[in-house]
């Protein structure tokens, strides 16, 4: 119930500020979603209907699981940050279990190259965020 009213409520205002959804949508575009334009990656990251599913490229989910995860962390609304991770997973036909099990891997020493270079370009695009945001 609760979901359905972030679901609307998300129809009003934006949960994950604009540039940081234009600097993730940089890092991901054609990488870890498959023809997923940059209107509907911001509309995705807001919980707002979208033009087409999403569709997560093959060996991707687990970087995907790292970016709900890290999004999840600078919402506008912190306190949604729960449900808006179970309605992330729902849209990208995640299961739970799976991501409770995986959200992190990406940032273990053991994670592979791309991994980690997808933490990297994340946390940068976040700083980057700050950045622009902090100077208008």
């Amino acid at each position: 119930m609760m979901e359905n009213l972030l679901k609307q409520t998300a129809g009003l205002f934006d949960l994950v500020d604009l540039t940081l959804c234009s600097c993730l949508y940089n890092v991901c575009k054609d990488k870890q979603f498959v023809e997923l334009k940059g209107s509907d990656f911001v509309d995705f990251l807001n919980l707002k209907d979208i033009s087409a599913p999403i569709i997560i490229r093959d060996r991707e989910k687990l970087r995907v699981c790292y970016l709900i995860y890290t999004v999840s962390q600078h919402l506008i609304k912190p306190s949604l940050g729960k449900m808006w991770v179970e309605l992330m997973l729902e849209a990208t036909n995640i299961e739970e279990e799976y991501y409770n099990s995986h959200y992190k891997d990406a940032e273990l020493k053991t994670a592979s190259v791309a991994s980690k270079k997808f933490v990297r370009d994340i946390k940068n695009a976040i700083e980057m965020t700050k950045t622009i945001n902090s100077s208008t």
